[in-house]
């Protein structure tokens, strides 16, 4: 294996460590709330951009259409939102939080906020800045192949 395959695995082992270590930190919040840590990013979604679409929220969360729908209904259920069929199409609805949905998520993401203050507190934002953009182009490369 050459050097830039190595680096590229070295890459994408320490990401996803670093997104399961985090993941690890602020979990407990979000199951504490009755939300599993799959649907609490959808659930932010809806509450930023009301009258989202399930389309939408697949395409941003990067989940599949049927991962996006199963989170929909069981936040649904729980009572976070609430969900209306689109005129445009039969099969496509908005969602729409209920004011529990608000409160939990600014609870949630205040959390996560001093959370990430914490973790990054020491850090170059220069470099910070690099590494985003860096896996920002990595993306958009891989999302046109």
């Amino acid at each position: 294996m050459d050097q830039l395959a190595k680096n590229y695995k070295t890459l994408v082992r320490n990401a996803w460590r670093l997104f399961y270590l985090s993941h690890r930190a602020w979990s407990h919040p979000i199951e504490q709330a009755g939300l599993t840590t799959a649907s609490f990013p959808v659930l932010e979604m809806i509450v930023h951009n009301p009258g989202v679409t399930q389309q939408e929220i697949t395409d941003q969360v990067s989940l599949d259409k049927s991962c996006t729908s199963r989170a929909c209904k069981a936040l649904e259920a729980a009572e976070f939102i609430h969900r209306e069929k689109c005129l445009k199409s039969a099969h496509a609805f908005r969602c729409y939080p209920t004011e529990k949905a608000a409160a939990v998520v600014d609870e949630i993401v205040d959390k996560e906020s001093r959370h990430i203050h914490r973790l990054f507190e020491e850090e170059n934002p220069e470099e910070m800045e690099k590494a985003i953009a860096l896996l920002a182009h990595l993306i958009e490369k891989m999302q046109k192949e």
